[in-house]
């Protein structure tokens, strides 16, 4: 594992710091230490990244499913983060089934959000299609395998 990389992620995220991170090779993320609950639910975060944007998963893994309980998107410049999304779930009955699509799906729609606000801020006419292929694509780069 690339022990710089994991630096980078506990330097940037603060949400980490102090918690135990592994690089799951088969998987291209990173995962923090779990807890578990009284009620045995095992709570824990994955994160994955890219040059440009990291995704932290809020998860849970219960008796049938692993469940996402919130994703937060960082837009990141190098050297630190900053969110850029953030939704939660979670709670009896208000919580999704994680599955990796489903994962993905959010993540741009989230980031699509954020950047039609940006263009609106600064004035722009981007088209929703413009918009939704730069999420997809920025979404997909934290998918690609930073390690080798």
């Amino acid at each position: 594992m690339n022990t710089q990389l994991s630096t980078i992620v506990r330097d940037s995220l603060p949400l980490v710091s102090g918690k135990g991170l592994t690089y799951l090779e088969d998987r291209n993320m990173f995962v923090t230490d779990g807890y578990t609950s009284a009620a045995g639910n095992t709570y824990h975060n994955a994160i994955r990244l890219s040059k440009r944007l990291i995704v932290y998963y809020d998860l849970g893994i219960g008796y049938y499913y692993t469940f996402l309980n919130g994703i937060t998107l960082y837009g990141f410049d190098g050297k630190k983060a900053r969110i850029v999304a953030k939704e939660n779930w979670g709670g009896c009955g208000n919580w999704i089934v994680f599955t990796e699509e489903t994962a993905k799906k959010k993540c741009i729609v989230m980031l699509k959000k954020f950047l039609q606000g940006e263009a609106k801020k600064a004035g722009a006419i981007v088209s929703e299609s413009e918009l939704g292929r730069m999420a997809d694509e920025l979404v997909s780069e934290t998918y690609r395998k930073m390690i080798a």
